[in-house]
């Protein structure tokens, strides 16, 4: 059996009581927009802290996390994250790839109004059903670029 595939999840550092939390849990998904698949694709969690100072969103770009938990008052998320390769990046060096949080073309997101017993299990089903909105070959596209140059 080969190793296990990973999503990296940034958890936001103004969450401290949800660090240490996703480490480890897994996510399977079977079923996409366009069609189930025969045998069920599981995931390892890997939790990044991202650093609640300066620019977050460099932070996820360079972390190249899958999604992004977040906790504010009334309201926690886990959001999906998409990077697109920047068209000319070999011909500008500095060009940073373009970090879409909330993916392209709308948000791909779950909310909850309140953290109070929210734990890992629960983030997890919202990841496996946010995953299960996209189709197998975005599916693809996207978790090949979020692993690329890592």
């Amino acid at each position: 059996m080969g190793e296990m595939e990973v999503l990296r999840v940034g958890v936001c550092g103004c969450a401290p009581s949800f660090h240490g939390k996703f480490t480890g849990l897994t996510v399977s998904v079977q079923q996409f927009k366009d069609g189930a698949l025969e045998q069920p694709r599981t995931f390892t969690l890997e939790e990044v802290i991202i650093p609640e100072e300066g620019d977050q969103r460099d932070a996820l770009r360079d972390s190249r996390t899958h999604f992004f938990f977040d906790v504010h008052p009334g309201q926690t998320s886990i959001t999906w994250i998409e990077l697109i390769p920047h068209k000319r990046r070999q011909a500008q060096k500095g060009q940073k790839d373009y970090l879409y949080i909330g993916g392209f073309k709308g948000w791909i997101r779950e909310q909850w109004y309140s953290p109070e017993g929210l734990g890992g299990k629960e983030v997890c089903r919202a990841i496996e059903k946010m995953l299960s909105r996209l189709t197998r070959e975005k599916f693809e596209q996207w978790f090949l670029v979020m692993n690329a140059r890592r």
